[in-house]
């Protein structure tokens, strides 16, 4: 087709050449931008993943610590309670001895 030809000189087949070559730039923009998506998206991918890696990592990090917390603080509670229960069965045979002997006492002194 040339620049000389106006719209009545255009053949059926002139007419099919131009939408033909459009069809194909349309189809070459589609496979590149099918292409650039692929890549964009096995990019977004990758990234995912490493973050996933990181946040797992981190997560990972965070159950050491809190691990090591809780015992800590199991150690220490058993510490303390551990020392309140012998003060308190100190305590209880202390105050049985003591009652003890005020009954002791007074079945000495009612006898007298």
């Amino acid at each position: 087709m040339t620049a000389e030809q106006t719209a009545a000189e255009l053949t059926t087949r002139d007419v099919f050449q131009q939408v033909d070559r459009r069809l194909t730039l349309i189809e070459e923009d589609l496979r590149s931008l099918d292409e650039k998506l692929d890549d964009k998206i096995g990019g977004l991918r990758s990234d995912m993943t490493a973050g996933f890696a990181r946040a797992d990592t981190q997560i990972g990090g965070l159950r050491s610590e809190m691990y090591a917390q809780f015992g800590a603080l199991r150690t220490e509670l058993g510490a303390r309670l551990d020392s309140h229960l012998k003060w308190t069965l100190g305590t209880m045979i202390s105050l049985t001895g003591l009652t003890l002997t005020v009954f002791g006492l007074i079945v000495v002194f009612l006898k007298l």
